[in-house]
Formats: C-alpha cells, sequence, structure tokens
C-alpha cells in the first residue's frame, strides 16, 4: 500500500495535509493489520520539506507532481520490496 501524497495547501482547496496526515495513519493501520507493505509517501513527501517544488508538475495544481515528486515516491516503493538474496 501507500499513502495519499501531501499536498502544497496554498493551490489546494479543501484538501489540508492535517486531513491527509489522518487518512495516512490509517492507511499504515490497515497495512499494518493484514501484514501488507506500506509506503509512506506523505511523510516522506514532508520530510523532504519543499512541497511547492514536490507538487510542480503539469498541472502546477499543488496535488499532481513531478519529476522530484516521482523520484521520491520511486524511492519510498523501492524501500518495500522485498531484498533478494544473491547466491554466489
Amino acid at each position: 500500500m501507500v499513502s495519499g501524497p501531501a499536498v502544497d495547501e496554498a493551490k489546494q482547496r479543501g484538501r489540508t495535509n492535517a486531513k491527509l496526515a489522518k487518512y495516512a495513519k490509517v492507511m499504515e493501520e490497515v497495512a499494518a493489520e493484514y501484514q501488507l507493505a506500506y509506503a509512506d509517501f506523505f511523510t516522506a513527501m514532508l520530510k523532504e520539506g519543499d512541497l511547492k517544488a514536490l507538487c510542480r508538475g503539469e498541472l502546477d495544481d499543488g496535488l499532481h507532481f513531478g519529476p522530484r515528486g516521482y523520484q521520491l515516491l520511486a524511492a519510498e516503493m523501492m524501500k518495500q520490496l522485498p531484498k533478494e538474496e544473491v547466491e554466489q
């Protein structure tokens, strides 16, 4: 499972990061209950710090992200992939 993204609140109406944090927490709890991998993209975006840059994509609406956001999403998802053991 992957949480939803954080948003650039200056460009969003009705969506706030406080509301999205609650949603991400519930997703994390469900993933734990069902023993599913969970990529916390929401928190990763907040830790990255520059939401304006992360949320600057083609639509530039504060929600749909661009290259930096997709790179971060990919990195968070990669962390959840099982590690393959290499035979020597």
